[in-house]
């Protein structure tokens, strides 16, 4: 005979759906391989191409189960898959297209509750100070962007794209030769 559930549900669909898996699970010899899940489905993980991802964070800010997380003081994504419920926000949100999702139901407390790097990068450092304030992904595809802009036509304002926030709007307002952002031309 198998061995009742112990567990008490709550009031919270995803908390006991997690409790009845880890139960079953735990009938089980062994730990199961993660399953699989029709897409739609409120679990799963998320990929990221880490060649094409810059860490721009836009899929932490719409992220609303805070699956994704940024790395604090490094640069990083991380993930938590027991927060995710594949809504695909932060596909939509992606400017890089890098991320996909991938409905699956996975066993095991620490791997759903562990917090995995998705993604990381050494920080960029301000050309003038060495504040540490973008990655060198995000730097270039900055550059490849703007390139062709009238405004990045000049070494110093392509430098300028290379300094934090603070050295920037120094240079930008030095008497000798600061950008002038009203002389667009016509």
């Amino acid at each position: 005979p198998l061995a009742p559930a112990s567990y008490v549900t709550f009031n919270e669909k995803r908390k006991t759906i997690r409790f009845a898996l880890e139960h079953l699970a735990a009938l089980t010899s062994g730990t199961p391989e993660p399953a699989p899940l029709p897409e739609g489905a409120p679990f799963g993980e998320v990929h990221v191409d880490r060649d094409a991802c810059t860490l721009c964070m836009a899929c932490v800010s719409v992220c609303p189960a805070q699956a994704l997380r940024d790395g604090d003081e490094a640069p990083q994504l991380r993930f938590v898959e027991a927060n995710c419920v594949q809504c695909g926000l932060c596909r939509t949100a992606c400017p890089e297209r890098a991320i996909s999702l991938a409905p699956r139901i996975v066993y095991g407390r620490d791997a759903v509750f562990a917090t995995r790097v998705l993604n990381e990068e050494e920080p960029f450092r301000c050309v003038v100070c060495g504040k540490p304030f973008a990655t060198r992904k995000m730097m270039e595809r900055m550059k490849e962007k703007l390139g062709g802009h009238w405004m990045f036509q000049s070494g110093d304002a392509l430098r300028r794209l290379q300094m934090c926030e603070t050295c920037r709007v120094a240079d930008i307002y030095r008497g000798d030769g600061g950008l002038d952002v009203y002389d667009k031309p016509h």
